[in-house]
């Protein structure tokens, strides 16, 4: 049974090579758009050549050893409050005050500090 992710944004940290490229692939092969963040340039650069309008990838800057300031900010636009709490935002990730990573509609799963996870 194939899944359709067609319209939806993930973010795949370590995107480029191995489980991560995998991950991508999948993920942009079922519709989404996928943003990679991954410190090979190089992998990251070849993995978004692989694609023929199966989804977005988008490298814009990386995230390195010399990084002194990352931030990661989310603007949510809808909360849904269901068994899952989930937050539809546009987000983006700065590396020293620039931004590398943009994108739109993610869904976002929000928890609290003391939110406990099960499997029911």
């Amino acid at each position: 049974m194939a899944i359709d992710f067609t319209g939806t944004s993930v973010i795949v940290t370590g995107g480029a090579k191995g489980i991560g490229r995998g991950i991508c692939l999948g993920f942009a092969n079922a519709g989404a758009g996928v943003l990679c963040a991954d410190v090979d340039d190089a992998a990251g650069t070849e993995l978004a050549t692989t694609f023929e309008g199966a989804g977005e990838i988008r490298f814009t800057g990386q995230i390195t050893p010399e990084c002194t300031l990352v931030r990661y900010r989310l603007s949510l636009k809808r909360l849904i409050t269901r068994r899952l709490y989930m937050g539809i935002a546009d987000g983006q990730v700065e590396a020293d005050d620039q931004v590398i990573y943009t994108g739109k509609d993610l869904r976002v799963g929000l928890f609290s500090e003391d939110s406990e996870v099960s499997a029911k």
